[in-house]
């Protein structure tokens, strides 16, 4: 053994101990953070499968979709009846107005399905003059002349 290692011992030894600490210290931060994520990450994706459990966001799409490609077919003076039953009782659960189901932004032409308050999906549509009325639980679409 060499002078400098007998002299001070005591100094390799804490210098060891302060490199565990340190070491320490980044496994615990880096669970932490580990953890952390996750939750965020499992909270989210749990928020996300309740919302596509009611199936309102999925109604909302289809709905929005097929009331387009109607009006998009149609040839000028023809009238569709579109049954709503689904959508009539999916916001009567979420407390929302019947009457504001489905509405036309004639400026952008889209269709706009909402089921319920600060929901709502658009799908554009190429026809000019369409004309929507809900009449008890059927959509009546009529397309005039384009």
């Amino acid at each position: 053994m060499n002078k400098k290692d007998n002299a001070f011992p005591h100094f390799k030894n804490n210098y060891n101990l302060l490199k565990c600490k340190k070491a320490a210290e980044t496994i615990i931060l880096e669970n932490l953070v580990f953890w952390v994520l996750n939750i965020v990450f499992f909270v989210v994706m749990l928020i996300f499968v309740y919302n596509s459990g009611n199936n309102i966001i999925v109604q909302e799409q289809s709905y929005a979709k097929e009331i387009a490609l109607i009006i998009d077919n149609c040839k000028p003076g023809m009238s569709v009846l579109l049954n709503m039953d689904a959508l009539i009782e999916s916001a009567k659960k979420n407390n929302f107005p019947v009457e504001n189901i489905v509405k036309l932004d004639k400026k952008n032409n889209r269709v706009l399905v909402s089921l319920k308050q600060n929901s709502v999906f658009g799908f554009q549509y190429f026809s000019k003059d369409v004309e929507i009325k809900l009449n008890n639980n059927w959509l009546s679409i009529e397309v005039g002349k384009r």
